[in-house]
């Protein structure tokens, strides 16, 4: 697999409006596989990349695989207000089209 980055993103929950990301499901990245999912809020990712650590998304593929989607960055007036992919110039939160929980 390589590693992707430090985390992806596999899943995601929009607020009531699907005005937001309200949260995502975020896996770790061993460069071998994606492991221990866990339930992070849009603030606690945008943190931890403000902190240096890298995002990208990633869809199951085929045989219990992962497919890598794309790099992951914060964006808003004062980089902390939204999360999108990377080439995605919209202005809100877009994580293009992965699964909702």
């Amino acid at each position: 697999m390589g590693k992707w980055a430090n985390y992806a993103i596999v899943g995601v929950r929009y607020s009531v409006n699907r005005s937001r990301i309200v949260k995502v499901k975020r896996r770790t990245d061993t460069g071998n596989e994606l492991v221990d999912e866990v339930e992070k809020t849009r603030e606690e990712i945008v943190s931890s990349m403000l902190n240096g650590e890298s995002y990208v998304t990633a869809r199951e593929g085929t045989n219990k695989g992962w497919v890598k989607g794309d790099d992951v960055i914060p964006y808003g007036s004062d980089g902390t207000d939204f999360i999108r992919t990377v080439g995605n110039d919209v202005e809100w939160d877009n994580l293009g089209n992965l699964p909702e929980f």
